[in-house]
């Protein structure tokens, strides 16, 4: 579940990105991964080509599954400056209107780079 203080919205980083409506301090959750799927890497690379290309774009791998968020929590984009840990917690206080943004190192696992080298 994804909190009301912030809204999907255009981003200058990437298509869609989450931006606070309201200041959020320091330590507050943005996210509950509540509402998320699951599927083994096996099943993922057995998917058809169009159904991999969603799951590339807003699923990560983590420990042998896929993991795909279903609400607007898979809008937070990338910064190497993130305010936000694990897509859930807000690492400073973030100002109205700031973006949201995390580290995607966090989901650099073997899986992952597996993953996107197999997309080359």
């Amino acid at each position: 579940m994804i909190s009301d203080k912030v809204q999907k919205q255009p981003s200058q980083i990437h298509g869609y990105g989450l931006f606070a409506k309201v200041p959020i301090k320091k330590g507050e959750i943005i996210s509950q991964e509540t509402n998320i799927i699951k599927m083994s890497i096996q099943v993922y690379e057995n998917l058809p080509a169009s159904e991999k290309r969603v799951w590339e774009t807003y699923a990560y791998p983590y420990l042998g599954n896929m993991v795909l968020t279903m609400d607007d929590g898979r809008y937070i984009n990338h910064s190497d400056k993130p305010n936000v840990v694990s897509a859930q917690v807000a690492s400073r206080d973030i100002e109205a209107g700031e973006e949201l943004n995390e580290d995607y190192s966090d989901y650099t696992s073997p899986e992952f780079l597996k993953i996107k080298s197999e997309k080359k």
